[in-house]
């Protein structure tokens, strides 16, 4: 048997509530789950942004902790992602002097033989 924490009546190990007074035995967060926020959540939400977005919508009301690891983690995920491909396709690997250039090795010369027709 157990005590309650507020008026200390004898209650039973596993009660909530203290049938007397009405006060909670445990915390929320210690009985019903594990909301730690732990980084694993954020680098897999980085990886995968669309994950990321889904944990914290599911986890939102549940595990707090966690749903703001993983929206962090998909919100930065998906800025890194959007700036490598905006540098992939802007940059291209040509520099400012290079554009209307043709490149090296890509002239296309047409050899037309009219005399055997």
């Amino acid at each position: 048997m157990a005590f309650c924490r507020k008026c200390g009546a004898e209650i039973y190990d596993e009660a909530v509530i203290c049938p007397k007074c009405g006060v909670p035995q445990q915390s929320i967060k210690e009985s019903q789950y594990n909301d730690t926020g732990e980084a694993g959540w954020w680098l897999l939400s980085f990886l995968f942004p669309i994950i990321g977005i889904i944990l914290c919508l599911v986890w939102k009301v549940t595990k707090p902790n966690c749903s703001n690891a993983s929206k962090k983690g998909a919100i930065i995920g998906i800025v890194v992602y959007f700036m490598v491909l905006i540098g992939l396709f802007a940059f291209n690997g040509r520099s400012d002097s290079d554009y209307g250039k043709q490149r090296p090795g890509t002239e296309t010369t047409a050899y037309y033989d009219f005399d055997n027709y």
